[in-house]
């Protein structure tokens, strides 16, 4: 009798752990960040897929909208228009906007460049003479963002990865930080083979750390409780399936 009662009340648990409230949606704005966010990729890429499934497990539907600046996906989030937003590095500032949840993806972030001109270098001050790009809105690591504000280096800005390669070829830039994995998905589906083979990245990285979804500080404060322990608990329980190996594995990384 025992056994059976421990058998379903461990089978309640899992049904009320996956059969959350049907009718509810959580809605977060995105952006073009292939292969972790896009609508041109199945299930919008990785990091949308793993957030959509990590929700679906409390039966909460996803629901998101594709912006072409990031800078716009977090204002828009920020101000509360959307529930949050995805994906984003936890700084002090941000933390002042949003709620951040457990670590969705940890990411690399390594400096490319042509390999007809290496660069080599110790401490973020090291690249002060290079011409450097950086993506509006990004976050690149404690070091080198501290070095841009402190005008240790200074970098031109831009609105998109892409504009970083094509700045590289015309040789308007020498230098600038990406994501390892965005940058050779963005040079495998955007430039022929020839270009492909011009450009390599230091093996140095200028920062390691994850990202998270972020849910806006202006929603009401129960509804941000509700759908953060909700996701928290729906991507710890995913990373233990099948399902998040077959995810990581079919992923274009």
């Amino acid at each position: 009798m025992k056994a059976k009662i421990a058998l379903l009340s461990t089978l309640f648990l899992l049904i009320s752990f996956t059969a959350g409230p049907c009718e509810e949606s959580v809605r977060l704005t995105n952006g073009e960040w292939p292969p972790y966010t896009s609508q041109k990729l199945p299930g919008n890429g990785l990091i949308s897929e793993i957030v959509t499934q990590a929700f679906a497990l409390s039966g909460i539907k996803v629901e998101f909208t594709f912006f072409d600046s990031w800078k716009r996906c977090y204002v828009l989030a920020q101000k509360g228009r959307y529930d949050g937003s995805l994906a984003w590095a936890r700084t002090g500032e941000r933390e002042k906007d949003f709620y951040f949840s457990d670590p969705v993806i940890s990411h690399e972030s390594v400096l490319f460049h042509l390999k007809q001109t290496p660069v080599t270098w110790m401490h973020i001050g090291d690249l002060k003479n290079l011409r450097i790009s950086i993506t509006n809105c990004y976050f690149y690591g404690d070091e080198f963002d501290k070095a841009l504000t402190r005008g240790l280096i200074t970098a031109n800005v831009v609105y998109k990865d892409i504009t970083h390669f094509h700045h590289l070829f015309q040789g308007r830039t020498q230098v600038f930080p990406m994501d390892k994995e965005v940058g050779y998905h963005l040079l495998r589906s955007f430039f022929p083979e020839k270009e492909q083979r011009r450009v390599t990245h230091n093996l140095k990285p200028i920062a390691k750390f994850p990202t998270c979804l972020v849910i806006s500080r202006q929603i009401p404060p129960d509804r941000a409780t509700r759908l953060l322990d909700a996701f928290n608990r729906g991507v710890a329980h995913l990373r233990k399936t099948e399902k998040y190996r077959h995810l990581i594995v079919q992923c274009p990384l």
